[in-house]
């Protein structure tokens, strides 16, 4: 409701914390204005917001910047990516994604999951940070959490791309290449069968992808869909630098892709929680109404290179459930002036 002074009097929780499977979703202008303000960080508790002077975008613009690739580079426009993870390994966190694995002297994993930051404004708890990109915290007594936000100077940095499936098969086909030396000659038929290596089986699905344009989009989301399905089934000789002997395995290593991955270039809300002992059995409408938040597949660099920050936090009482602010860790995250690793705090920013 409006207060004497014209202005709006409403409660402080950000939106994207509302939109929980089977909850009401009204669209209401007041509500409008108020996604397009959490989007940008100035909400109805904020000094000087009004409804009327407010000069935020529209929700459908916020969304739609998040999704919008360079055309000639295919990589995302959004230029602010965060990540939250959680972690019992002693290790310093000095890279994006996972360094534990290396093969003739390069890193397996070649890319990680990251998110839009824009979509975490205003703070949210951080467990729920994690819950809308498909995570969970394991332990929080035992865990720590691992916060991270990235603002490249330049998109090459990190080569951003929306977690579709088409970029899904480009990416693996050039980082399958780079890792093992494929090349199209090593695809002497359109389907390799199980005795080959099942990396090689993934390259040549991949290389092999054609995204054709269609006017009946069930049918081109098809085509893309069973590619990633069929790969996801493979199986052959092992993975070398892994010994994993799926597809889906291969997937997993390279990119940290998992069995809720769509493949739509959403996440997907709550598919995996500890307290219903891990991956959730979804249906088809349950997985596309959780599909809420923009996820990206980015370079696995060390955060430096990246113009990252990060914070590693320990153990303590309602830490996950405390809120996490993007803009104070970008202030309290500065890294480690050694190595570059992610620094510790004893609390959430």
């Amino acid at each position: 409701m409006k207060t004497a002074k014209g202005k709006i009097s409403a409660g402080c929780k950000p939106l994207i914390a509302q939109r929980r499977p089977g909850s009401e979703r009204r669209a209401t202008a007041l509500l409008a204005a108020f996604i397009a303000a959490a989007a940008l960080g100035t909400t109805p508790c904020s000094p000087g917001f009004t409804a009327e002077a407010q000069a935020a975008p529209p929700p459908a613009t916020v969304v739609d910047n998040t999704r919008v690739s360079d055309p000639i580079t295919g990589f995302a426009i959004n230029d602010d990516f965060t990540r939250v993870l959680f972690t019992n390994k002693p290790a310093p966190v000095t890279n994006i994604g996972r360094t534990d694995k290396v093969y003739q002297g390069k890193l397996v994993q070649a890319r990680a999951f990251m998110s839009a930051t824009k979509l975490y404004q205003p703070a949210l708890p951080a467990i729920d940070d994690a819950h809308f990109v498909g995570s969970d915290d394991p332990g929080s007594s035992t865990y720590d959490l691992v916060a991270m936000r990235c603002k490249p100077s330049d998109p090459s940095q990190v080569q951003p791309r929306m977690a579709s499936w088409p970029n899904v098969f480009a990416m693996a086909t050039s980082d399958l290449a780079d890792l093992m030396g494929y090349t199209p000659a090593d695809c002497p038929t359109p389907d390799l069968d199980s005795s080959y290596p099942v990396d090689q089986r993934v390259y040549c699905a991949s290389q092999g992808f054609s995204d054709q344009e269609n006017t009946q989009v069930p049918l081109v989301l098809q085509n893309a869909v069973d590619t990633g399905a069929t790969i996801f089934q493979f199986t052959g000789t092992p993975f070398l630098p892994t010994t994993s002997t799926t597809g889906a395995n291969v997937l997993y290593d390279l990119y940290g892709i998992g069995p809720a991955f769509s493949g739509l270039g959403y996440s997907v809300e709550d598919s995996y929680l500890v307290s219903k002992g891990g991956n959730v059995p979804l249906t088809a409408a349950q997985a596309l109404e959780q599909s809420v938040v923009t996820e990206y597949m980015v370079m696995n660099v060390p955060l430096k290179d990246a113009n990252c920050r990060c914070v590693r936090v320990p153990p303590y009482p309602n830490r996950d459930i405390s809120l996490l602010h993007w803009d104070r860790l970008w202030t309290k995250g500065k890294l480690d002036s050694t190595d570059g690793h992610c620094v510790v705090r004893a609390r959430l920013p």
